[in-house]
């Protein structure tokens, strides 16, 4: 290929992929979902009060999220506090990962392979949401563990020792990426010479006790998703579950939505199998996997979504891209125009879609037009103390105000327990509170949440679903909400 055309491909790819995600960012990804908000709320904490966190509120993992939070109040100081402004940090990230991952395909094979790995990573319909999401730290982990990737193949073998400390950087970052840190500390050891082995292991055991020391958590944990065994019978059933809707664009649950969404997601991954069995001989790639695949045996085998798969998609679009390149012309450009067409089917799918999809029950979907309406309507009934039946939904509703709204949800043992003793103390004093979330005793599975809401609840009743915070002992993170002291 012609250099000059070379260089415009890839800027053609990379801007095709951003375009598409834009267009989401302006359609069905303009609110962030529950985990996002949690960030949000960070930022602005950071902005108004000076608090700085590596960890998001209530957990001692994913310290990716104190890149992404920081980079927000950025923007927030620029912008103002929204929901389109938060979710670009996540698409600065994504676009990140994809130039490394055009950059590693070419360095192994060669640029057409790498044009066509970075043509499907652009498109893929796994992107559609997470490729916005700035949820606990997933997608600096993606990214970290990329760059480390591209540095072991560029970097002179005789330098990989002072590679070594970016390896716990990437499963500090989020545990999902704990196991690629093994594989591409693997990979560091072997590029280095057998002379210079002893210091790389010297350098690595050094990077881990420096790293963990310094960017340990302070406070304690209220959420801990991790195994507290190792349940060996469920995982191929779940893992299975898992895989199937890997290529949806909803990431945080295990079904897809429709036929034409499980269609294509079936799709992506028959082909994706198929690319790792035609490269079985590949033990770098094969390893990537395998190691990207070890993370169910770290998170609770219920608690498993595709998300936690979240570095396979990258490292699947590589797989992909060098089978497919094999192939004989016509299969090639059969298979690469069959999968580009399923994405941006999926892409354009996704801009019509209602729904903003997150972790817990926002996974079955949460209205974005419901959720304005009650908020539009708690605003103009003056009422700024929220009950949330949803465990995410409160963190929508204080970010979405500002926190001119407080809330807080069934367990006032929260993430920052302040915002339960606030809540708390308004109904204590006689001021008017209201209960938000989806009322229905039972929906099928995949049905989106009915949010309702309840301005004047019955306090015999809402006494027994929430009590009070007074009963309980302190909890996670004792943040302030900005600007609001207690009464």
């Amino acid at each position: 290929m012609n250099p000059h055309h070379e260089k415009w491909s890839f800027v053609a790819v990379l801007a095709i992929g951003i375009a598409l995600k834009l267009l989401l960012l302006a359609t069905s990804q303009s609110m962030p979902d529950g985990d996002e908000a949690v960030e949000g709320l960070m930022a602005m904490h950071m902005l108004r009060d000076g608090v700085h966190r590596l960890y998001p509120y209530g957990v001692r993992y994913g310290a990716g999220a104190g890149v992404e939070t920081h980079a927000a109040a950025a923007l927030f100081a620029v912008a103002g506090p929204s929901g389109v402004a938060l979710k670009t940090v996540g698409l600065v990230v994504w676009s990140l990962s994809l130039l490394l991952l055009i950059a590693i395909v070419r360095k192994r094979l060669g640029q057409r392979a790498a044009l066509l790995a970075g043509a499907l990573y652009a498109v893929s319909p796994a992107g559609c949401q997470w490729a916005m999401k700035v949820g606990g730290g997933h997608q600096i982990a993606v990214a970290l563990g990329l760059l480390t990737w591209w540095l072991n193949e560029t970097v002179d073998s005789r330098k990989t020792p002072a590679l070594a400390w970016l390896v716990p950087l990437v499963a500090l970052a989020h545990p999902i990426a704990a196991p690629f840190a093994l594989f591409l500390a693997g990979s560091q050891w072997l590029r280095t010479s057998a002379r210079l082995r002893p210091w790389y292991v010297a350098s690595l055991a050094l990077a881990v006790c420096l790293e963990l020391l310094l960017l340990a958590p302070t406070e304690s944990g209220v959420w801990d998703p991790s195994a507290a065994s190792l349940a060996v019978s469920r995982i191929p059933l779940a893992l299975g579950a898992v895989a199937t809707s890997f290529f949806s664009p909803n990431l945080n649950g295990r079904h897809c939505r429709d036929l034409v969404e499980a269609g294509g997601a079936i799709v992506w991954l028959t082909v994706l199998c198929a690319s790792l069995w035609a490269l079985r001989r590949d033990r770098e790639l094969l390893a990537s996997v395998i190691c990207t695949i070890g993370v169910v045996v770290m998170v609770n085998v219920d608690l498993l979504v595709p998300r936690h798969l979240l570095l396979l998609h990258p490292i699947g679009c590589m797989a992909i891209a060098q089978a497919v390149y094999r192939r004989p012309g016509r299969q090639r450009a059969a298979i690469c125009a069959g999968l580009i067409t399923l994405g941006l089917i999926a892409h354009v799918r996704e801009t019509r879609s209602p729904y903003v999809y997150g972790p817990a029950p926002q996974h079955n979907g949460v209205s974005r037009a419901e959720f304005r309406t009650i908020i539009d309507t708690l605003q103009s009934q003056g009422i700024k103390h929220v009950y949330s039946l949803d465990p995410m939904l409160q963190w929508n509703v204080m970010f979405a105000t500002n926190e001119r709204i407080l809330a807080r949800w069934k367990n006032p043992a929260d993430r920052v327990p302040r915002y339960a003793r606030l809540v708390d103390q308004a109904r204590l004093n006689g001021e008017p509170i209201a209960v938000v979330g989806d009322f229905r005793d039972r929906a099928p599975p995949g049905t989106p949440q009915k949010l309702g809401l309840v301005l004047q609840p019955d306090q015999t009743v809402i006494g027994d679903t929430f009590p009070l915070s007074s009963q309980y002992p302190q909890g996670a993170a004792e943040v302030p909400p900005s600007g609001i002291t207690e009464k």
